[in-house]
């Protein structure tokens, strides 16, 4: 045997010899991811007027909830609309829900199986 052969039975590289170190263990249970956990739907829509970023927990709050929420960034700079909109999509996407444009700066973050159409949102918004 030569000596690069036994420093590779050494270190358990022998490509001749496989040994499974966990052939044994019994397999895990798939984890659940955040998205499968149930979250309370309710049949109310929540409308929110944001004039700057730290108003996001008027959105988020009543959307973890289970709320259908409408938020108005109207009053807005463009750069904290951005943040805001960047916001409602990390929450659409954490928490399976869908957004939908109801007008200009307006928008309508729900569960994406709420049964809300477009009409209701706008009629929702027009009516506050």
């Amino acid at each position: 045997m030569t000596m690069m052969n036994s420093v590779k039975e050494f270190f358990g590289l022998n490509p001749n010899e496989y040994h499974d170190d966990y052939a044994d263990v019994a397999p895990r249970e798939e984890l659940s991811s955040p998205r499968d956990y149930i979250r309370p739907t309710t049949n109310a829509i929540v409308t929110v007027v944001v004039n700057r970023y730290e108003d996001a927990p008027k959105i988020g709050t009543p959307f973890t909830e289970g709320d259908a929420v409408i938020f108005d960034m109207a009053g807005m700079s463009p750069a904290d609309r951005n943040r805001i909109f960047d916001f409602a999509t990390g929450l659409a996407f954490a928490l399976s829900g869908t957004l939908r444009k109801v007008t200009d700066g307006v928008w309508a973050l729900m569960d994406k199986n709420t049964p809300f159409s477009d009409h209701d949102l706008q009629e929702t918004f027009f009516q506050r």
